[in-house]
C-alpha cells in the first residue's frame, strides 16, 4: 500500500470514528446520568448492554481494529483544542503588534508594517495554539509521554519537537502565501486585509485535510502500522519483500 493511500484511508477512517463518537458519546452520558437518577428503574434501551449492541458502536469497534483510528480522533481534537485559543488571541496580538508598530516603527514603509504585524500575529497564535495542542495531547495519550506511571520531560520534549516540525510544515507555507497575498494587493491599490481574510478562510479547511497525513509523517499519531513499520524486525521484513 503506497504512503498516499494509506493517509487517505487514514484520514477518511478518523473522520468517520470522529463522527460516530458524537453520537456514543452523548449516548453513554444519558446512560450515565439515567442510572445515577432513575437507577434500577432505568430502561433496557438506556442500559449499558444496549449502548455495546449497538450497530454504530460496533462499526466504530470494527474500524478501529482495521485501521487504528483511536490516535488520528485524538489528534483531531487536539487540534480543535489548540485552535480555540489560536483565533482568540488573533485580534488582541494584531491590535498590540499595530500599536507597538505605529509608537516605534512608524516610519518604515507599509509593507514592512503589514509583514511585521502578521508576523508578530502569527508568532502569537502559533505560541499558544501549539502550547494547547501539546497540553491536550499529553492529556489524552499520558502513557505515551510516561514512563513507569510518571511523566518524562524528555518524551513530551521530543513530542512537542514533532509537533513544532509538523505545524510549521503547513504554516510557514501559509504565512508565505499570506504576504505574497498582501503585498500583491498593497502593489495594486487594494486594501491587504482582504488578502489577509481570504487566506485565514482557506487555512482551516485546507489544514483539516491535510493535518492527519502531516501528523502521520512527523510521528505525532502512531498508530500500529506506524510503531510496526518503526520496528527492526519490520524494517528487516521490508527490505526482505520489495
Amino acid at each position: 500500500m503506497s504512503k498516499a493511500w494509506y493517509y487517505t484511508k487514514y484520514t477518511a477512517g478518523s473522520y468517520l470514528d470522529l463522527l460516530a463518537s458524537i453520537p456514543i458519546s452523548t449516548a453513554e452520558a444519558i446512560t450515565r446520568v439515567s442510572k445515577k437518577i432513575l437507577k434500577d428503574k432505568t430502561p433496557n434501551f438506556l442500559d449499558a448492554e444496549s449502548l455495546q449492541n449497538s450497530e454504530i458502536l460496533k462499526a466504530r469497534t470494527k474500524l478501529r481494529e482495521s485501521l487504528d483510528t483511536k490516535p488520528g480522533v485524538s489528534f483531531i481534537q487536539s487540534n480543535i483544542i489548540g485552535a480555540i485559543p489560536f483565533f482568540l488571541i488573533g485580534m488582541p496580538a494584531a491590535e498590540a503588534a499595530d500599536s507597538f508598530i505605529e509608537s516605534n516603527l512608524s516610519e518604515i514603509p507599509l509593507m514592512a508594517k503589514y509583514a511585521l504585524n502578521s508576523t508578530a500575529t502569527l508568532g502569537a497564535q502559533m505560541l499558544t495554539g501549539y502550547t494547547a495542542f501539546m497540553a491536550n495531547e499529553v492529556r489524552t495519550n499520558f502513557e505515551k509521554y510516561s514512563e513507569n506511571g510518571r511523566l518524562k520531560p524528555s518524551k513530551v520534549g521530543k513530542g512537542f519537537a514533532n509537533l513544532v516540525k509538523a505545524f510549521l510544515s503547513f504554516d510557514i507555507p501559509y504565512v508565505g502565501a499570506k504576504l505574497g497575498g498582501q503585498s500583491y494587493f498593497l502593489a495594486t491599490g487594494r486594501d491587504p486585509w482582504v488578502a489577509s481574510s481570504f487566506f485565514d478562510s482557506l487555512a482551516l479547511p485546507i489544514w483539516y485535510t491535510l493535518s492527519i497525513p502531516i501528523g502521520l509523517s512527523k510521528g505525532i499519531i502512531e498508530t500500529k502500522d506506524t510503531r510496526q513499520k518503526e520496528s527492526p524486525l519490520a524494517e528487516i521484513i521490508d527490505n526482505n519483500n520489495p
